[in-house]
């Protein structure tokens, strides 16, 4: 969708803005309704974001819009959150603030953009396995507790990314697996580090 601001005399932008929306519907409801709530759906986004480039425009600086879907504990659907382009998560501290008071969250980063739900079709192949736990046979309860914490991780094991580490990777490997989480649930904003760069610390 391109769009052409002229709010004043003195400001003039052409702008393409990346319309991403979610519609959920069941399959036995008429395509009429689908067409409604396809229609509500984009204009709702972008009105909002209208009210992201009137937020974060600086000067001549307009941002690029972008829609980002998270999905939010016991609210389905998903939710279509709208942030600028460019800037970076402590510049959108406050908005996500105003998110949280929204949608009476606690204080847990669900807005942040590594948190954005990924799609089956979106997953980016990887070197590393992605919460693998949900792939292996649960141990059996009467001999072990297990304990399950909420959100994603990578695991990391001994021989990867080109190191030989068989008999001395191991602890660095739990470092990544824990740095990995707290990375992807938006506690910290650096990828995972790599061996070298943690014996460099």
């Amino acid at each position: 969708m391109v769009v052409q601001h002229n709010k004043t005399s003195r400001g003039h932008f052409k702008l393409t803005l990346p319309i991403d929306v979610l519609v959920f519907a069941k399959p036995e409801e008429p395509l009429g309704k689908l067409q409604d709530q396809f229609v509500e759906s984009v204009t709702t986004q972008v009105a909002a974001m209208s009210d992201c480039i009137q937020r974060y425009t600086k000067g001549k600086t307009v941002p690029q819009p972008q829609a980002f879907h998270f999905e939010l504990p016991e609210k389905m659907p998903l939710t279509t959150v709208i942030f600028p382009a460019g800037v970076s998560d402590e510049a959108l501290e406050l908005q996500r603030k105003e998110l949280h008071a929204k949608f009476g969250l606690e204080n847990k980063p669900f807005f942040r953009r590594q948190m954005t739900f990924n799609f089956p079709a979106d997953e980016v192949k990887s070197t590393y396995y992605k919460d693998v736990h949900k792939y292996i046979p649960a141990p059996d309860p009467n001999e072990f507790k297990v304990s399950l914490i909420h959100g994603s991780y990578t695991f990391h094991h001994c021989l990867q990314d080109d190191e030989n580490d068989r008999e001395w990777g191991a602890p660095y490997r739990c470092l990544q697996v824990v740095i990995s989480w707290y990375y992807l649930q938006g506690y910290i904003d650096t990828p995972v580090p790599l061996i070298p760069e943690m014996q460099e610390v």
